[in-house]
């Protein structure tokens, strides 16, 4: 691929943001026709201030400066010049200005933007700062790569050689096809069946945050039975449809809980189980991701809840604790609410209504002795007739 650029590089426009196939993209940005020479092409940094940001945003600085690039980071270079100057200026007004030279620098030597972007699942997050260097980069017409990384990147420390070469690969295209007002996206890498500009058939993304998904594909979008590993260490695998979970599925967090069931459009849905990392089991039914209809928990110290569920715990409960106490009631919200039965271990039975998970008002408790005590509670205890 070396000394192929623009549209000649079919693997990067086939499935826009996606590299195709092999080989794959120059490590140098000397490879790159376009920036063979002595002069050192521009790129301006896109990011947040912040942790883990600002780490995230030194670390690709160093990978692309190995490519050749020479980098400017307004997290760090700008402040540089605020300490320099001893607060003259607002970091603002430094960050403006300096932002908008780099930019200058970076139209002068076809040079572009990598737009640094949160990614929590399918959701990518934006700083008003990063809105507004967006647009500056629309007006000096130079491509604007964004780059989705998850903000737990530093504790996993994903490659980012890769996707900065697939950066520079995205961007050079952009130089040759013409440059638009929309930001591309940098996905990552695909090895697998197409169809014309679609993925189809049996395929492998590597994305650009980290995570991986192998399995089928079906015009563009995936569709069957797939397995999809996270840099967190999550692992997913189940069936899919229309490019969301859909069918039985299974999800084995980094902390050793197994959640499997049914889901439907990425959400779980119909009868699940989850087994925690505490070795805490849970059976019963989900809508909309949450607990919904009959349940059972069995915690690892034996005890033992089972009901009725709708997002909280609500309705008719029963609780069978390691020490063999028994409770039936109504829950709502979490906590005992309305009429209940509690039997404890020595066998003395105590009913009426619970509020807010404490006795109150009409109490009648039956002692093992058969004596019958009748009172009102208020918070747990004793109280009034």
């Amino acid at each position: 691929m070396a000394g192929l650029a623009g549209c000649a590089q079919l693997h990067v426009i086939n499935l826009r943001g996606w590299w195709v196939g092999l080989p794959l993209p120059p490590v140098s940005s000397n490879d790159f026709l376009r920036w063979r020479g002595p002069g050192k092409p521009v790129i301006v940094l896109s990011t947040k201030c912040e942790e883990p940001w600002f780490t995230i945003s030194v670390e690709l600085k160093r990978a692309l400066l190995a490519m050749g690039f020479d980098v400017y980071n307004p997290s760090t270079d700008c402040l540089e010049v605020y300490q320099e100057e001893h607060s003259r200026n607002s970091w603002t007004d430094i960050w403006l200005l300096t932002f908008a030279e780099q930019l200058d620098r970076a139209e002068a030597t076809h040079g572009f933007i990598v737009q640094i972007q949160q990614l929590d699942s399918d959701f990518r997050e934006k700083s008003y700062m990063q809105r507004a260097e967006e647009k500056l980069g629309k007006r000096w017409g130079i491509p604007t790569i964004g780059l989705p990384v998850w903000p737990y990147w530093p504790l996993y420390r994903t490659d980012l050689g890769l996707p900065s070469r697939l950066v520079a690969a995205l961007a050079d295209n952009a130089w040759a096809c013409g440059i638009t007002d929309t930001l591309i996206v940098c996905k990552g890498f695909y090895e697998g069946g197409v169809d014309g500009a679609c993925k189809h058939g049996h395929g492998k993304e590597t994305y650009a945050g980290g995570q991986v998904f192998e399995g089928e594909f079906l015009h563009g979008t995936r569709n069957g039975h797939g397995k999809e590993v996270f840099p967190n260490g999550d692992v997913f695998e189940g069936e899919f449809q229309g490019g969301k979970r859909h069918g039985h599925g299974k999800h084995i967090h980094s902390d050793g809980t197994v959640l499997e069931g049914e889901y439907r459009d990425n959400k779980l849905n119909g009868h699940d189980k989850e087994l925690s990392s505490n070795s805490k089991l849970f059976q019963g039914e989900y809508r909309e991701a949450k607990e919904h209809g009959h349940s059972k928990n069995v915690h690892l110290d034996g005890t033992v809840f089972g009901g009725e569920c709708h997002d909280k715990l609500d309705c008719h409960i029963k609780d069978l604790f390691q020490n063999g106490e028994l409770f039936k009631g109504e829950y709502r919200d979490g906590d005992r609410r309305g009429h209940s039965k509690n039997v404890q271990l020595e066998a003395s039975v105590l009913w009426g209504k619970c509020h807010d998970d404490e006795l109150k008002r009409h109490i009648k408790r039956v002692f093992p002795n058969g004596e019958v005590f009748a009172v009102e509670y208020r918070d747990g205890k004793r109280h009034g007739h």
